[in-house]
């Protein structure tokens, strides 16, 4: 066994050696292995860490997309008109400034038209499509349908002019910087009850809409615990032109002050047949209703009604510096003045990317969102900006009427 054992040990070690020291052999699995292999694996890693780069200079400067559907046509297109220029300005502000961690910030809008198929329609092209997980909205209508389609898809939802109630729902994806209908009814009817307008009895004319019809009931709500008597209650449809025959119920009533809840357009068509009517009943209203230049293509300058509205502190020629600033570059770009409504989006955009600015990813909502929650204090054109549990925001308001054609504050 001895004698076995010696002999296979002693191939085994001639095998081995010839293996290490044949030439032949070790040319083809030896040093120039070695070789290859300490070229190709300095070559991979540098593959990689430029794949890497690129990869991550390719994300820093792909731009962050924001939706935005607006009524661009239509009756409502004002509002898209002032909405989308006080956006661009907020928009070329924030990419002046590095965007949100390098990356800029690209808005890409979608025709609502103030319905809310088309603006569904409009959401479903803006997610699925152009993959956003931003949307801003305008309209109470649009923006409560659209508000279950943002929760489901985790997509934070701004909207600047939405009132209703219903759009404030508890902890969700879903934030605005309009003033709400609540804030509308109470205040309204409790101006109207003091001096120095002093009234008793009430007429109600609201649009029936979403926004139309949850102002009514909160104002008529607030008048009964006020001690207003209301005369009468009439509603038309957004995009109405003839108003006759609810005046004329409005005008058998004979109200102190009628209480109008409209947009823009319907409101400047039906003071102008309240005028044809003769009817001189004094216009009690809010700043969705009045403030804007189709007001007048519809009533005309020569007005015959007292018309007060509610609106928030927005003031064009403040002494603010920010407000200056924006006023300035907004009368450079559109050859007028800025108003409220524009300043809501303003505010709008820019809160939002000061939350995303915050997140290490600016495109994690689930980040963005409790950094919105947790806004105090932001300073806003119209206003400064502390979201509650709902996503909402108060704004004080103030009053304002028409003078000689223009929009001024109301002084008794």
């Amino acid at each position: 066994m001895q004698r076995i054992k010696r002999k296979y040990g002693k191939k085994r070690m001639k095998i081995n050696m010839n293996i290490r020291d044949s030439p032949e052999i070790n040319l083809k699995y030896g040093a120039p292995l070695n070789t290859a292999m300490r070229i190709v694996i300095p070559l991979l890693i540098l593959l990689f860490l430029l794949v890497s780069i690129i990869s991550c200079e390719q994300q820093e400067s792909s731009t962050i997309k924001i939706g935005v559907i607006m009524p661009l046509t239509g009756s409502g297109a004002v509002y898209g008109e002032w909405g989308k220029n006080a956006l661009e300005i907020a928009k070329d502000e924030i990419n002046l400034e590095g965007g949100v961690h390098g990356r800029p910030i690209e808005l890409i809008y979608e025709d609502g038209k103030f319905q809310i198929s088309d603006s569904t329609t409009a959401f479903k092209k803006l997610a699925d499509t152009d993959q956003v997980k931003f949307v801003m909205t305008i309209g109470s209508g649009p923006a409560v349908a659209i508000e279950p389609l943002a929760n489901e898809n985790h997509m934070i939802q701004m909207d600047f002019s939405a009132t209703t109630s219903k759009y404030s729902t508890e902890n969700d994806y879903t934030f605005r910087t309009a003033l709400k209908a609540t804030q509308f009814g109470l205040d309204g009817a409790r101006l109207l009850k003091d001096s120095p307008f002093n009234a008793n009895k009430v007429g109600v004319l609201y649009i029936n809409n979403e926004q139309g019809q949850d102002i009514k009931t909160q104002f008529t709500q607030a008048a009964k615990d006020q001690g207003l008597a209301l005369a009468v209650t009439e509603k038309f449809d957004q995009d109405a032109t003839d108003f006759r025959t609810q005046l004329l119920k409005i005008e058998e009533s004979k109200p102190d002050w009628i209480f109008l809840i409209s947009h823009v357009t319907e409101a400047g068509r039906l003071v102008k047949q309240m005028n044809d009517l003769g009817m001189t009943t004094p216009i009690f209203s809010h700043v969705f209703s009045i403030e804007g230049e189709s007001f007048f293509v519809g009533a005309g300058n020569d007005l015959k009604n007292t018309v007060v509205y509610m609106a928030p502190k927005y003031d064009p020629a403040d002494p603010d510096a920010r407000i200056k600033k924006y006023n300035a570059e907004y009368s450079r770009r559109y050859g007028k003045p800025s108003e409220y409504f524009g300043a809501f989006g303003y505010d709008g955009l820019k809160v939002t990317v000061a939350a995303m600015r915050q997140c290490e990813n600016p495109e994690d909502t689930d980040c963005v969102r409790e950094k919105l929650f947790q806004t105090r204090g932001f300073p806003g054109l119209a206003g400064s900006i502390s979201f509650d549990k709902y996503g909402d925001t108060n704004k004080e308001l103030m009053l304002k009427t028409i003078v000689n054609g223009t929009f001024v504050p109301f002084h008794q």
